[in-house]
């Protein structure tokens, strides 16, 4: 017994891992993103923050209270908590089991009783105990290694789905806080407008009263007045909505917010060197968290081949006892028991190797999910690259023709007035040009809510609010990433 105990042990530090190891899927990664100029470097704006993006200190400040208390990242908060808990468990299935246990007996025989036993010398009578067990699973093939390996993985896919959340967060604060600036510009634009045509429609009412514009011009310029009217109750709604957004994602009750500078003057630019293609790989929590759910599943893989092989189990138990507690230490009253127990899958109908398939089937899918994840991550970017640029010629553009039709509706209305033109060609401008300024303002807002979402498509702004979390700790995807 004891030959073989020592044979056990012996043999132990050479146990084996079976079951595969991670290694990187091999990826078609483009040389270059598409539409990238030829003046963008190596340099990443994706070092940067998101208050290097949006300087608006409102703006910042609703960010920094957002990640700090957001209902949804304190969820992602308390799973990460869970699944570092989880890891702390599959890696102590490494090490021995040790539990202890402490006795007093007291019993008392009655002397009439029955059945009837033999009178004992002494009724009254009791026994003290002191022991321990311990067991221990050899991971003669690693099976708790390999959990331990899935559960790290886990773990870290964990902590950058929380980065990836704080990120989508950032986005939706920025946007909502852009869109409640974009309704501020636009009900200023329709409260101006509506100043105008009341002007206009006063103008008419005096010439019709002179005799010289007709009752047609004047229900014109009512009419062209109320379809003004009846967008100021719209975006006084639309405004309400993003504030109690707003609120909500800062963890707040619905209420008004503070606005930082209005949209026209709103800074948010990114000088796009967007950098290499394989650099975003190493950037964006959502890729690096797919990886680490595929090396989770990789891990389960040898976990689920371990057990085709014999399992090998060291127990044993110990103590003393004693019916009295003065001579509970003699050495008389020693107790022991070892035991190794062996264990082999003889008969189990192809349920090891169906749930080894199954974990083989489970990493497939994950390596799949992993080069979509990739893909989807160069699609982001490369329409990320072409948007900005796009938007950013759009509302130059939209600039100018605002010029233009401000300048139009000046001549327009003094043509009106001196009797030179109908008052249609007025209507028609005044139409024009406050479709312009609206469509100006939602240019300006697609812009600016453009840069965010190019930010976060290049994996920028994530390491300074929730990669805090995994540093310093030695992660299951280093080797492969070193």
């Amino acid at each position: 017994m004891r030959r073989l105990l020592w044979i056990v042990l012996a043999t132990a530090p050479f146990a084996c891992t079976v079951g595969p190891d991670y290694e990187r899927v091999g990826l078609d990664v483009p040389d270059a993103f598409r539409d990238a100029t030829e003046s963008q470097t190596l340099a990443s704006p994706a070092d940067l923050d998101w208050f290097d993006v949006y300087t608006d200190p409102v703006l910042a400040g609703y960010l920094e209270e957002a990640l700090a208390s957001n209902d949804d990242l304190a969820i992602a908060a308390a799973r990460i908590a869970e699944a570092r808990a989880v890891s702390a468990i599959a890696e102590s299935r490494l090490f021995p089991s040790v539990d202890g246990s402490a006795s007093l007996r007291s019993q008392g025989i009655a002397r009439d009783g029955f059945p009837i036993f033999p009178q004992p010398q002494d009724r009254d009578g009791g026994t003290v105990a002191l022991g321990g067990f311990a067991s221990w699973e050899l991971d003669l093939w690693g099976r708790f290694r390999r959990a331990a390996e899935a559960s790290d993985a886990d773990l870290l896919a964990t902590e950058l789905d929380r980065a990836a959340l704080a990120q989508s967060l950032v986005v939706e604060l920025s946007a909502s806080y852009f869109r409640l600036l974009a309704a501020d510009a636009d009900l200023e634009i329709t409260r101006r407008t509506i100043e105008s045509r009341r002007r206009s429609l006063d103008l008419v009412q005096a010439r019709l009263d002179q005799g010289i514009a007709s009752k047609l011009e004047l229900r014109q310029a009512e009419s062209l007045l109320q379809s003004a009217e009846l967008l100021v109750p719209q975006l006084q709604a639309a405004r309400t909505r993003e504030e109690n957004l707003i609120r909500q994602l800062m963890a707040g009750n619905p209420g008004p917010v503070l606005r930082g500078a209005p949209l026209a003057r709103q800074v948010a630019t990114l000088e796009v060197p967007a950098g290499l293609p394989s650099a975003l790989l190493e950037r964006r929590p959502d890729v690096l968290a797919a990886e680490a759910q595929l090396a989770a599943t990789v891990a389960r893989i040898g976990e689920a081949k371990a057990l085709l092989y014999p399992q090998v189990t060291l127990t044993g138990l110990g103590g003393v006892t004693s019916q009295q507690l003065s001579g509970l230490f003699n050495g008389s009253n020693l107790f022991w028991d070892a035991a190794i127990e062996v264990s082999l899958p003889i008969f189990n109908a192809g349920r090891l190797e169906a749930n080894v398939a199954a974990a083989e089937a489970r990493a497939a899918s994950a390596a799949a999910a992993y080069r979509r994840t990739v893909r989807v991550a160069f699609r982001e970017v490369a329409d990320g690259l072409v948007t900005l640029e796009k938007l950013k010629a759009f509302r130059e553009i939209q600039e100018k023709r605002v010029a233009v039709l401000l300048d139009q509706s000046t001549l327009s209305d003094a043509r009106y007035r001196g009797g030179v033109t109908s008052y249609l060609e007025v209507l028609d401008s005044e139409r024009q040009l406050f479709d312009a300024q609206r469509s100006l303002v939602q240019a300006r807002l697609d812009e600016v809510t453009a840069v965010g979402v190019l930010f976060r498509a290049l994996g920028g702004g994530w390491t300074g609010t929730a990669a805090a979390a995994t540093s310093g700790e030695e992660t299951p995807l280093a080797d492969a990433s070193s």
